[in-house]
């Protein structure tokens, strides 16, 4: 988005380009909605089952937030502030994603060890 920035090209145009949620949004701005807004209308359809955001969590979609709420806000450094801001937010959220996923891992294999053993007791 950065690059895009640079670029200066219009908001709706980037987050076009950028597509998933950011597609999504920009088609909500097409009504003349500001990011934000977009972003709270498409937020239901996105967090739906099955959805593109379905399997985030409340500090994700609060992140999220944040940064839809700064765009078109401001100038350039502004602009620049925000979405530095929000990708070292979604940075710190990922590795904590990724730590939650080990943790959960470890624990199902053991489960799944434990598992396989009662139904070979039971086999006994």
């Amino acid at each position: 988005m950065i690059e895009m920035l640079e670029k200066r090209m219009p908001l709706m145009d980037a987050l076009s380009v950028c597509g998933g949620a950011f597609l999504m949004v920009a088609r909500e701005m097409e009504g003349g909605a500001p990011p934000g807004e977009a972003f709270e209308k498409a937020k239901e359809s996105m967090r739906a089952r099955g959805g593109i955001l379905d399997s985030l969590e409340e500090g994700d979609m609060a992140a999220l937030k944040r940064l839809f709420g700064g765009l078109g806000e401001g100038g350039l450094q502004a602009q620049r502030l925000v979405l530095n801001e929000a990708a070292e937010e979604l940075e710190r959220l990922t590795g904590q994603a990724r730590a939650k996923r080990e943790e959960h891992g470890r624990l199902y294999t053991s489960l799944g060890a434990l598992t396989g053993l009662a139904a070979a007791m039971l086999l006994l």
